[in-house]
Formats: structure tokens, sequence, C-alpha cells
């Protein structure tokens, strides 16, 4: 008896400890690549998802219809969203593999919007790596021009942009985590870049080449959005953020500045004048030679904020260069990279916004965290000084028996 009760027991026990019993099949999973949450007009949430579909039943659909589909649901809050979301989906919705997560801007300009990113990291199962965009419009149109032009490469599409525009220092690439970090920290600034729906797409129009023609610093197409070009969606210039939802943001060519004083900066291209007369230009790339120093310090309650840049410059054109003034054409790439940056920098401190770190510098010089919480750091900043010393070291291009300078191959 003791016997059959033991073999029952154990028989029973092997069904619990299985680790497949809780199991979902893969052809069940439904994995979500990018996700758009919008504001909708009585102050709920919009949440717009791109469904990979497996359902073959329509014959007269494209092959990229057949494979995805969009879904749009609405909720009060983030968690009362995804349960509809989940709910209106035949399969189990998967966020764990959430590469983009599309933000409109009236939703980031809501003063609730700290605790949507903080409900967005609490909920089970959601990336929190995901990159975060920033939409001008709706985050929904961003999302359905993209499926549209990206279709089965939705994925692949938007990784390979974002690592490009990177690349190029006209956006900060974040993550919701990061994000969210940022937004709490004591006199943080957060930071994510921004999207926008470029207009109606023609393939075939072109647009204008920076490097070409009278091209002012700042002044390129890509710079501002939005704008026409040849791709219906772009990703360039950076929202910022103060403790608790969007409050300002930067062009494409004041990313690219604000990089280079975070010492994060990997490209910038400037037309410089070749002559006094500013009749001629040529095109300069700028790269960050060694990080910024940036000292902080307290001066009578007011912060005084030195930064030392070094950049490193080449020309990009390939002409004979024997004639031409090496010096003073160093001087003026100086000068208008130091006026650019002391704009920047103007603007970011009239605003109190601190997306460089100046207050993390300044933070070392307090022994507990309850004397840093009491120093006004707030009025030091926006009355403080900053002083700000650029230097330019221009390098001759060197060539290959092509023409282009070896590092621009």
């Amino acid at each position: 008896m003791i016997r059959r009760c033991l073999t029952v027991f154990l028989t029973v026990s092997l069904v619990f400890v299985s680790g497949c019993w809780d199991s979902v099949e893969i052809d069940d999973q439904c994995y979500l690549l990018a996700l758009a949450i919008d504001l909708t007009d009585t102050g709920g949430l919009q949440m717009t998802a791109s469904i990979p579909s497996v359902d073959s039943e329509k014959d007269t659909a494209t092959p990229e219809e057949r494979k995805r589909s969009m879904t749009t649901v609405t909720g009060r809050n983030i968690a009362e969203a995804i349960d509809v979301l989940i709910g209106s989906v035949p399969r189990n919705i998967n966020l764990s593999q959430l590469k983009v997560l599309f933000l409109s801007e009236e939703l980031a300009r809501a003063p609730f919007f700290l605790q949507v990113l903080d409900d967005l990291l609490s909920y089970r199962g959601l990336r929190r790596m995901a990159s975060v965009v920033i939409c001008e419009g709706e985050a929904s149109a961003f999302i359905e021009t993209l499926q549209a032009v990206a279709g089965l490469q939705l994925s692949k599409s938007l990784e390979i942009a974002i690592s490009a525009y990177n690349e190029s220092s006209y956006l900060t690439h974040t993550r919701l985590l990061e994000l969210n970090m940022q937004m709490h920290r004591i006199h943080g600034t957060g930071l994510a870049a921004i999207g926008a729906v470029t207009g109606e797409y023609e393939q075939a129009e072109t647009v204008r080449n920076p490097v070409e023609g009278d091209v002012q610093p700042g002044d390129y197409d890509a710079s501002e959005l939005p704008h026409r070009g040849v791709s219906p969606t772009e990703l360039f210039g950076t929202a910022l953020f103060d403790a608790g939802h969007m409050v300002g943001r930067l062009s494409g060519y004041e990313t690219q500045l604000l990089l280079f004083l975070r010492g994060e900066g990997r490209y910038n291209l400037i037309a410089v004048p070749t002559d006094e007369e500013d009749m001629d230009r040529t095109n300069i790339i700028l790269r960050a030679q060694h990080r910024p120093k940036i000292s902080v310090r307290d001066r009578g309650g007011m912060a005084a904020i030195h930064i030392d840049i070094p950049l490193r410059a080449t020309l990009t054109q390939t002409y004979d260069s024997a004639g031409m003034d090496m010096e003073a054409l160093r001087q003026r790439a100086e000068a208008i990279a130091t006026r650019d940056m002391e704009r920047l920098l103007r603007k970011l401190q009239e605003q109190c916004l601190d997306p460089i770190g100046f207050s993390g510098i300044i933070a070392r010089e307090f022994l507990i965290i309850q004397d840093w919480e009491a120093y006004p750091w707030a009025e030091a900043y926006q009355n403080g000084e900053i002083t700000l010393n650029v230097r330019v070291y221009l390098q001759q291009p060197s060539r290959e028996p092509g023409g282009l300078p070896l590092e621009l191959h």
C-alpha cells in the first residue's frame, strides 16, 4: 500500500516539476518589433503596434500584408492599453524583442510623461533597452509610414537608420531605461532622438548635397525637421527633458555640437570661407581630438564653468591647396566652431538645461547628498559664467592615387 501511494505521489510530482508545462510554442508567440504611443483627446493613451501575422487565409493580400498588420488600441494607462492589445491579438504578445518605442511629442510634453516611462519599465517582459524616438505629429503615422516602406525589413531598417544617424552625430541614441534614469537624476536632463514624417514620398526627388554650393554652417536641409527628401521618415535632432517631461529641442546641427561637448561627437561638417571677402568656401570635417576638459566651480553662488575642447579638422576637397593660407583657414574654422558652440551653451543655460553634465561635475565637491540637494544649482547655473576654449588642429589631406583623402575611404 505504501509503495502504491509513493508511486502515485512521484508520478503526480513529475507533472509539476516538468520544465515545459507552462511553455508557449513559438508559433503562438507574437513578437512586437516597434510600438507607437500617442495621447488621446481624453487624456488616455493610444497604442499602435506592428503585428506580424501568420494568417494565410487572405489569398488576395500581398505577401507583406499577410505577414504584417497594424493594430491600434486605447487605454487609460499603459497597463490597460497593453492588456487591451493582448486581448485584441489571437496570439501571445511578447515585448521582449521590442526594438524601437515611438512616442509622440504631445505625449512627451505632457506633465505625466515620466509616469508613463515608469509604467513602461514596470511592465513585466517589456524590453528596457528599446530605442526611444520622439515623433513630430502622431507616433502612429511614423510607424505606419515606416511599415509601408520597410515592409518585412522593419526591424533591420530601423536599426540601420539609427546606427547611421548616430555615426553622423545627428541624433543621440537613447534607450528607454537610460532616458528614465536621466530624468530621475538630481538636476538631470534627459535626451532622446527626434523623428518626423518628411512629407509626400517621391523616390525620384533629390536632396541638395550639403557639401556642394554655398552652404552655411547649420543650414543643411537635414538639420531641421520636417523637410522634404528621398526618405519618407528622418531621424534628426534631440528632444530635451527636465525632471518630468519634454521641454525643448535641438536641431541636427546643434546635436552634433552637443555631442562634441559631451565627448561623444564623431563627425561634423562645416563650410569655411577660403578668403576674407567670403567669396569662396571649402568644406571641412571636424572630429574630436580628445574628450573635452570641463571644470565647474562655485564662485559665491555662481557657477564658473570652463570648457577646453580640441578638434581635429580635415579638408574634404582635394584640389591643390598650395596657394591657400592654411593658418587663416584653421582660424576661420576655429572661429565658426567657437561661435556656434557658444550659441548652443547660451541656449541651454537660459533654459536651465544641462545635457552636458555640468551638475554632475560640481556635485563631486559635496561630501554628502544632502549638501548637494540643498545647493541652489538652478540659480547658480543660470547666473553663472561659461568660458569656452576651442582649438582646431587642421590636417593636410593625404591622398591616394585616386585623389580622395585616406581617412574618407
